[in-house]
């Protein structure tokens, strides 16, 4: 919430109750709704338009909800990005979101050197395109290893990134990245079977749709010019607005 309004004295009458009641009916005049959790994220953070939450509410629904003011306020929705390198630039403005993203890919990383492995997200190389796959919906994260195999002659730190498992089919993959894409993107440092669930060859053959001609490449979205709606920077709360015009899950 958090609007203000001014009305003559002789409108208002005396409420009798909790301040605790007195919030639930100011929630319920304001078409505000207690958000218990936030659930998952579909997008590329980098393109603010793309990113939609599901949002568990207190009330038992679960809807998905696209990136907007209403979303951002709220305190579930600060813990949400903080536990995720990738979405930490939802929790600045566009302009100072570019800035950090620019400064991180400056720093000096040891980490960004010839030889270094570690795992990626495998919805990071585009979201459509992931559920084309028909994976099973787990909580756990789909992961995929990469290796970065040759430098890139360029004004900041680059590297190309190679991804074994899809090479020992044939395809020859890679991207070139840089330190802000290892600080948001290929930051898993191992596999771990309680949290991950590993592309390898036996589940490549199990759904041939992971090495698709249509696999998307992060880097190509990252290139796209698309205007950024500002984070609007205010007090987090609890609960926001909905409609009630997204699908129920």
């Amino acid at each position: 919430m958090g609007d203000v309004s001014k009305t003559h004295i002789e409108n208002l009458k005396l409420f009798y109750g909790t301040k605790e009641e007195a919030l639930e009916l100011a929630m319920l005049d304001a078409e505000q709704h207690w958000v218990k959790r936030i659930l998952k994220y579909h997008g590329f953070p980098e393109i603010r338009t793309t990113m939609e939450f599901l949002v568990e509410f207190a009330d038992g629904d679960i809807l998905w909800i696209p990136f907007s003011k209403d979303i951002s306020d709220t305190t579930h929705f600060e813990d949400f990005c903080q536990s995720k390198p990738e979405l930490k630039i939802l929790l600045l403005d566009a302009k100072r979101a570019k800035a950090l993203m620019s400064k991180i890919r400056l720093e000096l990383n040891p980490k960004l050197k010839v030889g270094h492995k570690a795992y990626m997200n495998l919805k990071f190389f585009g979201y459509t395109w992931f559920d084309a796959i028909g994976l099973p919906d787990v909580d756990k994260q789909y992961i995929v290893a990469y290796e970065l195999v040759a430098s890139v002659k360029a004004k900041i730190p680059k590297f190309i990134a190679s991804f074994p498992v899809f090479k020992n089919f044939g395809n020859d993959f890679s991207q070139t990245v840089d330190n802000y894409w290892l600080t948001a993107y290929g930051y898993i440092p191992e596999y771990n079977p309680d949290f991950h669930i590993l592309v390898n060859a036996e589940l490549i053959k199990e759904y041939p749709k992971i090495l698709s001609d249509s696999l998307v490449l992060l880097t190509r979205l990252l290139k796209k010019n698309e205007k950024n709606p500002p984070a609007v920077e205010s007090t987090p709360t609890h609960a926001f607005a909905r409609s009630e015009q997204y699908t129920l899950v």
